[in-house]
């Protein structure tokens, strides 16, 4: 499964995949996107929305779902976010928005933290609000949460699904450990955080309450649809990750 470029790049003792789509005149900064539970199939209308408004688009096969092969790293937030902070700084990018969904968007933060690479965070559908950290309440909220999302998507993430097996279940269990609301006191660069309206994983009272533990700018969008916004409205999902780069275009001024 693929879609855009592939590129590999030796990180350390790992190789890291990306899937890459070019604008086709650029004008905005790279958006490096995190995926949510290693599926990168679901991502392709959100990288090609991003590459329409003319930035290059890189998706991280983390933890490596996506690729045969050995994974990248360990399925786990920690382990994704020190893979993705060593791929942006062996790759040379400058001023990029680290964008990430659900657990990607839990690791991106993690990432972003004192990276210099990183001008702007854009955590969508971040997971999971105190009093939801468990494996009952994940299966209970999954109705609400992908209420108005399309099967075709979890179509499109299914072979990820089925090659990660068993370390899928281990990344969400990482992702009810993680605790966003203090990691993103170590932002200093602006941070917005996007769910879809109807996303139970991603309530609007959850984000402000992050929202306000951020040094930097903080900033909440609500988008239409729920949890997997991102396929089902690409658009609106890509217009949310470049109101970060506004933003941190606004506080360099």
């Amino acid at each position: 499964m693929s879609f855009g470029e592939v590129q590999r790049l030796e990180v350390g003792s790992t190789t890291v995949n990306s899937w890459v789509v070019r604008p086709v005149r650029a004008s905005g900064p790279d958006v490096v996107v995190v995926p949510g539970l290693g599926a990168l199939g679901y991502l392709s209308r959100f990288a090609a929305a991003i590459a329409a408004s003319g930035s290059m688009c890189h998706v991280l096969d983390v933890p490596g779902f996506g690729s045969a092969g050995p994974d990248a790293c360990a399925p786990s937030v920690p382990a994704m976010a020190d893979t993705v902070s060593a791929w942006l700084t062996e790759r040379g990018l400058h001023d990029v928005v680290l964008a990430g969904h659900s657990t990607g968007a839990q690791a991106a933060i993690q990432a972003a933290r004192g990276h210099s690479a990183v001008r702007a965070v854009a955590a969508l559908g971040l997971p999971f609000p105190p009093g939801e950290r468990s494996w009952t309440r994940v299966l209970l909220t999954a109705p609400a949460a992908f209420r108005r999302d399309s099967p075709a998507e979890f179509a499109a993430a299914l072979p990820q699904y089925l090659r990660g097996n068993l370390a899928v279940l281990r990344l969400i269990a990482s992702g009810l450990r993680a605790r966003p609301e203090r990691d993103v006191a170590g932002l200093t660069v602006p941070l917005v955080l996007a769910s879809g309206a109807a996303d139970a994983y991603s309530p609007a009272w959850w984000l402000e309450a992050v929202a306000t533990q951020v040094k930097g700018p903080g900033t909440v969008l609500m988008l239409p649809g729920s949890h997997n916004a991102l396929w089902v409205h690409p658009d609106a999902a890509a217009r949310a990750v470049l109101l970060t780069d506004a933003l941190a275009l606004t506080q360099h001024r």
